[in-house]
């Protein structure tokens, strides 16, 4: 059995990062495209850096010259702009970065 008590946002993160890292038994909606990578069909990741675990939701889009640096979660229809650099964060649902951002250690939202 797996408990969090999500009282804060260390412990949001520290639940959304428990399940990437397959510490607690998940069905992950989307495809592992590379181990430890799941990401929504549809996605271009051709030119995007990622070291896992990483989810990437639908609509996402992720500009040339971004790195994600795990782990990192990105709810559906996140826009992430040029050479953009994530790490152990999760962006909720249409939360969007500018070319150039760098965000590390927290919740996004928009």
């Amino acid at each position: 059995a797996y408990w969090n008590d999500v009282g804060t946002i260390g412990e949001l993160l520290q639940g959304y990062f428990d399940g990437l890292n397959r510490e607690v038994a998940l069905k992950i909606p989307e495809p592992e495209v590379a181990p430890g990578v799941w990401c929504a069909e549809g996605v271009d990741l051709s030119s995007v850096e990622i070291q896992g675990p990483a989810l990437i939701g639908p609509e996402c889009e992720i500009a040339a010259g971004s790195a994600l640096a795990g782990p990192v979660v990105l709810g559906r229809g996140c826009r992430i702009g040029q050479n953009v650099k994530v790490r152990e964060a999760v962006l909720l649902a249409g939360s969007e970065l500018v070319d150039g951002s760098f965000a590390v250690g927290g919740v996004i939202g928009r």
